[in-house]
Order: structure tokens, then sequence, then C-alpha cells
């Protein structure tokens, strides 16, 4: 349980620290943030023997414009020099100008660049909709490819052979709710060092409705991995086999079961803002997993951590 103990005892210093965030709580939830965003992104490779160029270029309607450059060379492909600079663009064409320098800081050329582009294929939308505690969060993108042409591309006044030229135009639109207080949650499981039976490299991470768990057998070259979901206290299943390729080779059955381990901790702390809560239960969990040769059996001493938190979502 040391390890667990250990966990325990830092949740106050850990309270503390996430506390320095948070302010007085505005009287009423602010306007929701809306913000759109216009894209237009090109990336080109150019050659001239056994150099090459890579060249970025983009416009956005809220940050400005942008161009980046990088030089490489030799049989290694070596990086050679690089740059920034900015871009100028129309309805239909791109053009720049950037200035490179090694990697001591000394100028290694100048690289110039110009193309056209045009929409090309069908629109693609991208909407993503989730909730961050009780902020909630709208994303749209809408993706267009581009049609790049008439490219040139020099370094220091002498054309390079154009490779790929590749690009695309993005709408963006974000919506997020500013909500008087913010209210999160967050579970998760600490554990302490187990007593294994033929594993090794004993790991666990998540919630205990949906727990990752994974090892090596001790006398096989082969690791197993799964989920298992202890909420009702108990689980019965399988957990995939897996070799030193990554290949799966087959499945081993398994159990696993939750015992109580003492009583259950909370731990309240009054931020400047709000309140956290933290609430700690202990168990002993036992898993059984066959294997190839020996079955694997492990107990550990896990705890069940939920942590809320209540306070001002912007810093007051």
């Amino acid at each position: 349980m040391g390890r667990v103990r250990g966990a325990l005892d830092t949740l106050g210093a850990v309270a503390a620290l996430v506390s320095g965030f948070a302010a007085t709580a505005p009287a009423a939830a602010g306007e929701p943030t809306r913000m759109d965003d216009e894209v237009t992104f090109a990336y080109l490779e150019a050659a001239d023997e056994d150099r090459g160029l890579d060249i970025a270029l983009a416009r956005s309607a809220t940050t400005g414009t942008e161009a980046r450059a990088r030089l490489w060379g030799g049989p290694e492909g070596e990086h050679l020099a690089e740059g920034s600079g900015t871009s100028d663009w129309t309805g239909s064409t791109f053009r720049a100008t950037v200035e490179l320098s090694d990697d001591d800081g000394a100028p290694a050329g100048t690289v110039t660049v110009a193309g056209t582009y045009t929409l090309a294929g069908d629109p693609q939308q991208d909407v993503q909709k989730f909730n961050d505690g009780n902020i909630r969060v709208h994303m749209e993108h809408t993706t267009t490819a581009l049609a790049i042409a008439d490219v040139t591309v020099a370094l220091d006044g002498v054309p390079w052979e154009l490779r790929f030229a590749d690009g695309y135009h993005e709408l963006g639109h974000l919506f997020v709710t500013n909500p008087a207080t913010f209210v999160g949650r967050e579970e998760f499981v600490a554990f302490g060092e187990p007593k294994a039976e033929n594993a090794t490299d004993f790991f666990l991470e998540g919630a205990l409705d949906d727990l990752g768990v994974t090892f090596a057998y001790a006398d096989a070259p082969i690791h197993a991995a799964g989920a298992v979901d202890l909420r009702g206290g108990s689980w019965t299943g399988t957990l995939r086999m897996i070799d030193e390729s990554g290949e799966t080779v087959g499945e081993a059955a398994a159990t696993a079961t939750l015992t109580p381990n003492g009583r259950t901790t909370r731990l309240v702390d009054h931020t400047h803002g709000g309140v956290e809560r933290w609430t700690v239960t202990p168990y002993l969990l036992t898993l059984t997993v066959e294997g190839p040769v020996a079955p694997v059996r492990v107990t550990i001493e896990v705890a069940d951590v939920r942590y809320a938190l209540h306070t001002s979502p912007l810093d007051g």
C-alpha cells in the first residue's frame, strides 16, 4: 500500500496546485466564445541533383501569412539550412521569398517560389462536439483540396525542379460556452506494487469501468493486454496475447475481482474561486490469466480516485 498511500499523501498538494489557477468566480456566465477562420495552405517539394527543398506557405484570416523553407542534401538527406518569412496571396496565386540560414546562423541562400491554385474536389466537413466538464465545445472544419499549378521554385535565382505539390483550403468555426463556474470531474485508478506469479512489467491505466491491463509473461516471449470493467466488483473475459513483433497470437481467458481494502478517504479544498473534492476508495485487485505455458496470478492494492472541481473556468 506504500505507493497508494504516497499518492494519497500528495492529494492535498495537487489540490493546492490546481487552486492556484482559480480566482473569484464571475457573477454570471459570459458570452460564448465564437471564432471563425479561413486558411489556405500549400506544400511543395523541389530538387536539384542530390539536394532538396521543402516549402510550406499558409494564409490565415486571423493570424496572417507565413512561409517556411528547409534545405537538405547529400546521400543521407542531411539538414543544411532553413528559414521563415511571410507569403503573398491573391484569390488564385501565391508567392514568397525566404532567406535561409545554416545551423550557425550564416546566410545560406534565398528561396523564391510562386504558383497558382484553384479549389478541386468536394468539400469535406468534420464536426466535433464535446464537453469539458460543463463547458460545451463545438468545432466545424470544412476542407477542400487545392489543385496547384504553374509553380516555380528557385534558390539564388537558379530554377529547381518541382517534384511534389499539394494543398488545401479550410473554413473553421469554434464555439465555446463560458459558464459562470466550471464543474469538472475525473476518475482514475492509482496502484501500488504488484505481487505477481509468472508476470513482469505489470501496469494499469484508466478508471474502474475501463481499466487497461498490460503485463509480460515470465515464461514465454509473450505479453498480454486488454481492458477490464470492474464497476460491479468482478469481471470475466479475455486478454489479447501479443508476440514480440506486435502480432496478436491468441486470447487468454481471465478473471478479476475487487475486494474492499479499507475506508474511503475524502478531502475537500476550498479554493479562492470554488471547491475541490477528492474521494479515494482502496481495494485489493486479484487478476488471474491463462498463459501459453503457465497461468498468471497478480494481487495488487489499488485506489479508485474521484476528483471534482467547481470553480471559475477562466481564472475569474
